[in-house]
């Protein structure tokens, strides 16, 4: 008898603590999710660091975790990282309709070059889009105190800058059709 009741205590035991352990981890995605929405993927980061440590070992997180650390540092223009987690869900055949997009922009700007100026980060695909960073450079930073007296914000970080090679390739980072950013004025 005192073996059975043994058994059924220790099933309690670690059905609880999964269900804690689970419950938990769907909460930090939640707020998580929250934070990037709201334009706080530092803070999102941060409890996710928390819930999971900082080494971000791909094997141990769910597929909401790697979901969740891909977008945050997406957001942060920490591409190889959110490619790492990416490229995971992929191995799993698990990417979210969410992050589709996030995956087109990384594998089209993954051998793109960068350059800085004191407001913005210019990432461009080496070559004929190279001509063009001087004059994003001269413009942007001329109008960048504009924009911030306008719109009441100054962010902490630079602003990034990319420049895609057509439209079809904006197309597939975007959830705009092609006949959307001809019609919209988006280019």
């Amino acid at each position: 008898m005192s073996i059975k009741i043994l058994s059924l205590f220790l099933f309690l035991l670690v059905f609880f603590f999964t269900t804690v352990s689970h419950a938990d981890e769907r909460e930090t995605v939640q707020h998580a999710y929250h934070l990037v929405s709201n334009w706080q993927p530092k803070e999102a980061l941060h409890i996710l660091k928390k819930q999971y440590g900082d080494s971000d070992s791909i094997d141990s997180l769910s597929l909401d975790a790697h979901a969740i650390f891909a977008w945050t540092y997406f957001w942060l223009g920490d591409y190889q990282h959110a490619n790492l987690h990416i490229e995971y869900l992929q191995s799993k055949e698990s990417i979210p309709e969410l992050l589709e997009p996030l995956a087109h922009t990384l594998t089209i700007t993954k051998e793109y070059q960068e350059e800085k100026s004191d407001h913005f980060i210019y990432r461009f695909h080496a070559g004929k889009d190279r001509v063009l960073v001087p004059f994003a450079k001269e413009v942007l930073e001329k109008s960048y105190e504009s924009f911030r007296v306008s719109l009441g914000y100054e962010p902490d970080e630079p602003i990034r800058v990319e420049f895609y090679q057509s439209i079809e390739e904006l197309a597939r980072i975007t959830p705009l059709t092609l006949k959307e950013i001809l019609t919209t004025g988006t280019i």
